[in-house]
């Protein structure tokens, strides 16, 4: 029997296909992604991603358990299967609270990842999927960078990587990038988490009383000085502004019950 058996197709790109599939070894559901004809670059940077992965093991991080290559060449990948949506598919019907929660999950997984000397480099709400028990996955790690390896240069100096909706100003320039272009990135997200459409900075009021929009202001900075340094620093923000919150709320009940006293 062959190890693995192909369930049913999950999607199509112009040089892959993702596939649902059963490791009949030990009878787990598991994804295949076959790659077509791939290139020098995409072996090197598969390489990569795998090796990263390996150093990368955390429970909202999508591992990958295998490599093969069929007989007719077709380099293959296989994957942990999560039953799940994607960022934005999922949280449609969450409150601003849980929306809230999905974040700080974000924050705490990328902190993980900085913390080993990693750039994800490709942050976007399709690379980020929800389980229906809420929990969250970082996925494709297929151009990040550890700044800890010695790589010989598969791309030219200039050259644009990324997702551009998503991009950081210098990603966009095809500048040097580092964890602060992931934060940039993060920010973009996180204002469409909270607020339901894309972030255009030129079209808000920066003063605007609104303390979210200024973190998210803080981390799209255009300037890498100007923008938080790590994740902590964001974590930290929204636990202040959490304890503001429940503190008006305290205050405000403590003054309708002393209203309700001296009346």
């Amino acid at each position: 029997m062959e190890r693995y058996t192909e369930l049913n197709k999950i999607n199509e790109t112009g040089n892959s296909i993702i596939y649902k599939a059963k490791d009949n070894s030990i009878g787990r559901d598991v994804v295949i992604k076959k790659i077509r004809n791939p290139n020098k670059e995409y072996k090197i940077r598969l390489e990569r991603e795998i090796k990263i992965l390996s150093k990368l093991e955390h429970p909202n991080i999508v591992p990958i358990y295998d490599t093969y290559e069929d007989l007719d060449g077709t380099l293959c990948y296989v994957m942990r299967y999560i039953e799940g949506k994607t960022l934005l598919d999922s949280i449609e019907d969450f409150d601003k609270n849980q929306r809230m929660r999905v974040f700080s999950q974000i924050l705490n997984v990328l902190d993980f990842v900085h913390k080993n000397n990693i750039i994800h480099r490709d942050l976007k709400p399709g690379n980020i999927l929800i389980d229906s028990n809420h929990n969250l996955y970082l996925i494709d790690f297929g151009i990040a960078k550890d700044l800890d390896a010695d790589y010989t240069r598969i791309t030219r100096t200039g050259q644009y990587i990324g997702s551009q909706s998503y991009s950081s100003p210098e990603q966009e320039k095809g500048e040097k990038l580092t964890q602060k272009s992931d934060l940039y990135s993060l920010g973009l997200i996180f204002y469409e988490m909270i607020y339901g459409k894309t972030f255009i900075r030129d079209n808000l009021d920066k003063k605007k009383k609104d303390p979210l929009l200024r973190i998210i202001f803080k981390m799209t900075e255009k300037k890498l000085e100007d923008r938080y340094s790590n994740c902590e620093e964001i974590q930290k923000d929204l636990m202040n502004l959490r304890g503001e919150g429940k503190l008006k709320k305290f205050f405000s009940f403590l003054g309708y019950f002393l209203i309700g006293i001296f009346i």
